[in-house]
């Protein structure tokens, strides 16, 4: 390789081959040529190339955020922290994670996120990262679950832990109904009177604390004005569930 202007600067990668831990011998021998021909000495440069190291992981450490903090349910919120995350030959990591059952089976995972060495150069110094992940519903209770997370460097190098067994609880807390009402369509005022050929909805404040609301229904005692069941729809991200509009019919309505 030779270079003919100043700053006298050479560019080139340093391959390795080897058994993937012995550091490789590279020798570098430089001289210089005046513009009249002259050459000078040789200057030899003896350099180690070292192979890529793997990224490295500690532990990970999986934890249930929501609903109930610490107890995992089919539908919480599973914080995983990545302690000890490091490259000894590296500024960035691409790091993502997944949740699976003990059998293999593929439930969540979070998209890849890019991790910085911190400016002062040192990894320890790196704030442990928080993968978010979620248990769907339909997880089956007392199923085993771990965590896995896995860094990778930019040459393709790649660690992937495991967090410990974690199971899914038993859910046998009932849902807890409230707030019973029935709402006239055309004002939105609640309301215990109805005329003939007017519309309403009945809505009311359902919440479970550990799992989900799976439905909602509603029974009349007047099965022959209003069929039954009537089913209730959750409004938004609420704890409201509402039923279809209902319409007192011009038939049927009696004293009794």
């Amino acid at each position: 390789m030779t270079v003919a202007a100043h700053p006298w600067s050479l560019e080139f990668v340093a391959a390795y081959v080897g058994d993937g831990v012995t550091p490789r011998q590279l020798n570098i021998w430089c001289r210089a040529v005046d513009t009249s021909t002259n050459i000078s000495n040789v200057q030899r440069l003896d350099l180690e190339i070292h192979p890529n190291q793997t990224p490295e992981i500690s532990s990970v450490v999986a934890e249930a955020t929501a609903p109930v903090a610490g107890v995992f349910y089919a539908g919480s919120t599973v914080a995983a922290t990545v302690q000890g995350l490091a490259d000894a030959d590296g500024a960035q990591l691409s790091l993502w994670a997944e949740l699976r059952l003990d059998d293999g089976t593929f439930v969540d995972s979070v998209p890849v996120i890019a991790v910085e060495r911190p400016i002062s150069g040192v990894w320890a110094e790196l704030p442990p990262p928080v993968l978010q992940l979620v248990l769907p519903l339909d997880v089956p209770e007392g199923a085993v679950f771990r965590v896995h997370v896995t860094a990778a460097d930019s040459l393709g190098a790649e660690i992937t832990v495991p967090s410990g067994d974690l199971t899914v609880a038993d859910d046998t807390e009932p849902p807890q109904l409230s707030d019973l009402v029935a709402r006239h369509v055309s004002t939105g005022e609640t309301d215990t009177r109805f005329t003939i050929g007017e519309a309403f909805t009945l809505e009311a404040r359902i919440a479970d604390l550990q799992t989900a609301v799976a439905q909602a229904r509603i029974v009349l005692d007047r099965t022959d004005i209003f069929p039954e069941p009537v089913s209730m729809t959750r409004v938004g991200v609420s704890d409201v569930y509402r039923s279809d509009e209902l319409v007192v019919p011009v038939d049927g309505v009696t004293d009794a």
